[in-house]
């Protein structure tokens, strides 16, 4: 497995394809991915062409099925995401989630809903660590 900061960051395109390819949870035809784009009105040329372009970086395998193509991610969500936020993180704060959090409750960047959302999350994972639960949050799963 590749470590996450080895993980390239995607050209916006590219990532929209791949958030697509992830929201049909797993291999997916063209034309799934194509519905799971929600809204893009790219020509299916160019919907081919991102892909071609995913599967030589390796996040995405092309297979033959019924002599139609299918598309299997080869990266994982999550540690795609993670990366790409611990890299944002060390660019503009140094690694510090701390900080950068800091910066959004200085700004008031942050509302009421999302503040209790953090309280919850932050209680919730103290309290597994000390029940021995190792339960992922994922912020796409409810």
């Amino acid at each position: 497995m590749t470590p996450d900061l080895e993980i390239q960051d995607l050209p916006d395109s590219e990532e929209k394809v791949m958030l697509a390819l992830w929201r049909c949870g797993g291999e997916a035809s063209f034309y799934q991915i194509q519905l799971a784009l929600e809204g893009e009105r790219w020509a299916p040329s160019t919907l081919l062409n991102f892909l071609y372009r995913l599967e030589k970086r390796g996040f995405v395998r092309v297979s033959k099925q019924g002599g139609r193509n299918r598309y299997l991610p080869l990266i994982d969500r999550r540690r795609y995401l993670a990366g790409r936020v611990r890299r944002f993180l060390e660019r503009f704060w140094g690694g510090s989630l701390t900080r950068m959090t800091g910066e959004m409750l200085t700004a008031r960047a942050l509302g009421d809903e999302e503040l209790e959302s953090l309280h919850h999350l932050l209680e919730k994972t103290l309290a597994e660590r000390y029940t021995g639960e190792d339960d992922l949050y994922d912020p796409w799963e409810g």
